[in-house]
């Protein structure tokens, strides 16, 4: 199953192990702090680690990263 999710929906799913991959895209450029963001309502109790599967270079200059999420410490 595939999520697009905010903070608060990323964080349960972390939080009940039911996450096991993440992918994430960087941008170049600069947003102020008027922008949400990407991770402010992630409020975990444990560390989460994760482990860098694959990179790839996108459109407009961005970079995609996928993550394996590994087993909490």
């Amino acid at each position: 199953m595939r999520t697009d999710s905010g903070g608060g929906l990323t964080n349960k799913l972390l939080e009940n192990g039911l996450i096991d991959e993440i992918s994430l895209v960087i941008s170049p450029c600069f947003v102020g702090n008027k922008e949400k963001q990407l991770f402010d309502n992630l409020l975990l109790s444990e560390k989460v680690n994760l482990e860098l599967q694959g990179t790839e270079n996108a459109e407009h200059g961005c970079l995609s990263l996928r993550y394996a999420v590994k087993n909490k410490d």
